[in-house]
């Protein structure tokens, strides 16, 4: 079978693909599958001897069931991003994409048979211009016109969206939050890196691990919880510990500042190996073997938790959002981190308004 055209080379991967613009009453069908928070258009690579032709017709037969004809190529798209696939997670992706305007008959429904890479099952969505939902490529949304018979040719970066820059770590007391967010898979070290925290600024710290489970191993109804997480949002100063994706929005809206321990999965399951037999002050007991829930979730976080976090990272661009992709990095942060008292802000003299 013809291989895919997707080439490694030192600094990152070169992709070559089409997409297929296929427009109905006003809307554009697009691909979504359960691992990625975002919206993508119908096609995927060029295989090796095929032209981009061939290939987006091949492409939107597999994925819809029906065989559509070209009208004509809409655009040329240059774009840098970071792959969130778990396959090529992390890598810097050069990608250059052919879109294609095709004949849409009136009485196309499509019905999709595709998957992921990742196994993960892709459905189709007619999707309207004023949908709320991020859609890749962004200029889906304002740029479709099909009355227009020109081919444009568009350049984006999305490298620095994808994964906030860690902000370095002599500006790391400068207009510091109050409301901050410890966020990272679990044994990425989120707990000690929490309390660390707290002793540097002195803001009242909280484990959300010590509000879910009780000494017996139950944990409290989710109702109850969120009435507690709730409280403790509220609060003009906290320092939040814990992951639950089930509330990163609400956390994400409510905080100033967000600390995302970025680690790997081998780093993580080092981290969670290694903390067994041992008390932790973020856990109201201690764990005396290696729990394969635990590990599963481990995991999985990159392919699931990791692309819903950078969804909500690029959602509130206000928030502040310091990046580590290692322990050290982290350590060498908090070591620069100017101490509580000079952390508060400055008061006014008293001869000023």
């Amino acid at each position: 079978m013809p291989q895919d055209m997707c080439v490694p080379c030192e600094e990152g991967i070169i992709n070559i693909r089409v997409g297929a613009i296929i427009l109905k009453e006003g809307r554009v069908l697009m691909v979504r599958n359960q691992q990625a928070p975002y919206l993508y258009s119908v096609g995927g690579r060029i295989k090796f001897g095929e032209t981009a032709e061939e290939a987006v017709i091949r492409e939107v037969r597999e994925e819809t069931g029906v065989r559509l004809p070209i009208d004509r190529l809409g655009f040329v798209h240059e774009n840098y991003f970071i792959g969130d696939s778990p396959k090529h997670l992390g890598q810097i992706y050069y990608e250059l994409s052919f879109y294609f305007y095709m004949k849409t008959p009136a009485d196309f429904e499509p019905v999709c048979r595709s998957f992921t890479e990742a196994a993960q099952q892709e459905y189709l969505e007619w999707v309207s211009p004023d949908d709320p939902r991020t859609v890749f490529p962004a200029f889906f949304r304002t740029e479709l016109d099909p009355d227009d018979k020109s081919v444009k040719h568009v350049v984006t970066d999305e490298r620095r969206k994808a994964v906030p820059e860690p902000v370095p770590t002599e500006a790391a007391g400068s207009a510091f939050g109050k409301k901050i967010l410890v966020l990272g898979c679990s044994g990425s070290g989120k707990s000690t890196f929490a309390l660390k925290l707290q002793e540097k600024t002195g803001l009242p710290l909280t484990h959300l691990d010590n509000v879910w489970w009780k000494p017996d191993r139950t944990h409290i109804p989710r109702n109850e919880f969120d009435r507690r997480l709730e409280e403790i949002i509220s609060a003009d100063e906290w320092i939040l510990d814990g992951d639950y994706s089930r509330t990163y929005e609400v956390r994400i809206k409510a905080c100033d500042t967000v600390i995302f321990l970025d680690l790997s999965e081998e780093e993580c399951l080092r981290g969670i190996t290694e903390r067994v037999g041992k008390a932790r002050p973020d856990m109201p007991w201690t764990e005396q073997q290696l729990d394969p829930e635990l590990v599963e979730l481990v995991k999985h976080y990159q392919s699931k938790n990791r692309p819903a976090l950078l969804e909500l990272f690029r959602k509130y661009p206000e928030k502040r959002v310091i990046v580590f992709s290692s322990r050290q990095e982290a350590d060498a942060w908090l070591a620069k981190l100017p101490p509580a008292a000079s952390l508060a802000a400055p008061k006014q003299p008293e001869n000023e308004v």
